[in-house]
């Protein structure tokens, strides 16, 4: 069981992957679909439901193609596990006796759409017989360049400042100093919304959910 759960956890951190592509012109703004994939099974008296939102922007240029990829390899790395999921719902409900409802959730909804960035919030709760975990983060791309833009790139402020915010916010979030020797800034998750970034900071599982708030660079 806790081998299931690290693995989850594990497979959601290749959300905040990088992408790159060759600069080209873009709109202003990006018109997208959110597409919804979802499985459901009861097994006695409980179920188990696998559902995740993916967005997938309109166009043909090579800035929008590569979004797209980097936003369906997320998906297709999340759906790795949902078989190890049903497995795991079936045995522990029909051995064990739990009728606990096991679920594996991702949502989706576009924050910023404007000046050649789009920004997408995404929520993530997982839980089993033993367990529930809730997540928070976001990808921003650049719609000229198809690149995933890091905390720096979106946020007001000098990168010293950003990073000695977002490390002494994972130490209040519960994570030490040592847990932190290799924290790294530019790969913290995050989304804009009405001319703020709102950041995801802890590297714990019990924290993921709570954020703090920089200005944006994009109004």
């Amino acid at each position: 069981m806790k081998k299931l759960i690290v693995a989850s956890a594990l497979a959601f951190t290749t959300l905040a992957g990088m992408a790159t592509s060759p600069k080209v012109q873009a709109s202003s703004s990006a018109k997208y679909s959110i597409k919804q994939y979802k499985s459901t099974k009861k097994y006695g008296r409980g179920s188990v439901t696998f559902s995740y939102q993916l967005p997938q922007l309109k166009g043909k240029s090579a800035a929008i193609k590569k979004i797209n990829k980097d936003l369906r390899n997320a998906y297709m790395d999340k759906a790795k596990y949902k078989n190890a999921l049903f497995a795991d719902a079936k045995t522990s409900i029909l051995e064990d006796g739990h009728a606990y409802p096991f679920k594996d959730i991702t949502k989706a909804n576009v924050t910023y759409n404007s000046k050649n960035v789009i920004s997408i919030r995404w929520t993530y709760y997982y839980r089993n017989a033993f367990t529930s975990d809730f997540i928070i983060g976001g990808w921003t791309y650049s719609l000229k360049t198809g690149k995933k833009l890091n905390i720096f790139d979106a946020s007001q402020g000098s990168k010293k400042y950003i990073k000695t915010r977002l490390y002494n916010a994972a130490l209040k979030f519960g994570a030490t100093k040592s847990e932190l020797s290799d924290y790294k800034a530019s790969k913290v998750g995050f989304f804009i919304k009405r001319g703020k970034v709102y950041a995801y900071p802890s590297i714990l599982v019990s924290t993921a959910a709570k954020s703090i708030v920089f200005n944006s660079r994009y109004k």
